[in-house]
């Protein structure tokens, strides 16, 4: 989620709300850090203990945890604070101009609304077809 959201410049905060541009991109940053850091901080102690001659790192998986945690929670807040409502959707605004499209189109060549069963492959029944 993070990649995407520094390609993009999208994320997604709730389902009517999302987070564009800049502050998308930066969320997208602290996701990719939460899970960096930490394994940042298991190499670093394993190298450490390496280099200091100890068999075994002292790793606290703790410290890894709750930063990870902090990065995660720090990203979630930054994200819905800059969340703003969707843009409206441009396909439904199409689909209108479509139908506006076809209704002037029956006008002009004096379709009645009667013949749309024969366009579309609706077959018209008659009041007593259901009994």
């Amino acid at each position: 989620m993070g990649i995407s959201a520094i390609t993009t410049g999208r994320i997604k905060a709730t389902a009517t709300t999302s987070v564009r541009g800049l502050p998308a991109r930066i969320v997208g940053i602290l996701l990719i850090m939460s899970l960096a850091v930490p394994i940042a901080y298991a190499v670093g102690q394993v190298l450490i203990a390496e280099a200091v001659g100890r068999q075994s790192p002292d790793i606290d998986v703790r410290v890894m945890g709750l930063t990870s945690l902090g990065i995660l929670v720090f990203a979630a807040v930054l994200g819905f604070i800059c969340a703003k409502p969707n843009p409206p959707d441009t396909n439904l605004a199409r689909l209108g101009d479509f139908h506006d499209h076809f209704d002037e189109h029956r006008k002009r060549m004096g379709t009645p609304p009667e013949d749309d069963a024969r366009y579309f492959g609706v077959e018209e029944s008659s009041p007593g077809d259901d009994l």
